[in-house]
């Protein structure tokens, strides 16, 4: 079974470019629009999430989906020139290349070849 990333970004063409480029990969994808509608899915093995989404922030929608699945690791993406936080951080506008060694830093994220 490949990983399973839950991507979250409040602007389409990011979630699109995002589940496209991962897809491509050979991880499994899914998709959410806010915080609310993310907190309702779970058994992934990545969080990809936008660190300020307009329900909630990255860090707050991280604790939601850790309370269901302690061990979830957490990257985050961002627009702003500097974050301070724990967890790795993609900063915008990131290429193909750089979000695919972010996700492939995270352990437990190496597609199986098909």
């Amino acid at each position: 079974m490949n990983p399973r990333i839950l991507v979250v970004d409040d602007e389409p063409i990011v979630r699109t470019f995002i589940r496209a480029a991962l897809r491509s990969h050979g991880y499994d994808v899914l998709t959410a629009a806010s915080a609310a509608e993310a907190a309702e899915i779970s058994g992934v093995d990545l969080l990809l999430t936008e660190f300020e989404l307009p329900d909630a922030s990255g860090e707050v929608l991280a604790a939601r989906l850790r309370k269901k699945q302690r061990c979830l690791r957490v990257i985050y993406t961002t627009g702003q020139s500097q974050l301070k936080t724990s967890e790795a951080v993609l900063y915008k506008p990131f290429t193909t290349a750089v979000l695919l060694d972010a996700i492939g830093s995270q352990c437990c994220c190496h597609p199986k070849a098909a």
